[in-house]
């Protein structure tokens, strides 16, 4: 009886649960090219002297197409899985609409005007860099 007066998905339903993996698993590949980038670059003494030294390097591109080759390879792979793990949260997931919900609250809380008056005092880029410092030096 648990069968009986089952409906077959449509065509239409099939296509988007054929994007849906579709899209995971490009997501998955990504992530993992990602993964073996970011511990390539964490692995030597230079890569880790090219990261602490990020700053002093992209302060010098004027363009996207001067920045090193690993650089721009997790930029591209950390841009695509981003933007899968916000398709997912906000679209596909099973609890999207409570995802949104509370964004929005979270949105109506944010002290912009606070936010704005910290940034208009202090520098952003140097706070980022000594953040960045701080962090790669412990």
């Amino acid at each position: 009886f648990l069968f009986f007066n089952i409906e077959e998905l449509s065509d239409e339903e099939k296509a988007e649960i054929e994007e849906k993996q579709r899209n995971l698993a490009y997501a998955e590949s990504n992530l993992l090219e990602l993964l073996q980038c970011s511990k390539n670059l964490l692995s030597t003494k230079e890569g880790l002297e090219r990261i602490y030294n990020l700053y002093p390097t992209l302060k010098n591109v004027n363009s996207m197409v001067e920045i090193p080759s690993d650089f721009s390879n997790i930029i591209r792979l950390s841009k695509t899985v981003q933007a899968y793990l916000l398709y997912h949260h906000f679209h596909i997931d099973e609890l999207c609409e409570q995802h949104i919900s509370t964004t929005r609250k979270m949105y109506t809380l944010t002290p912009f005007t606070a936010v704005r008056g910290i940034l208009s005092v202090t520098n952003p880029v140097n706070l980022l860099q000594d953040l960045t410092n701080i962090f790669l030096a412990k």
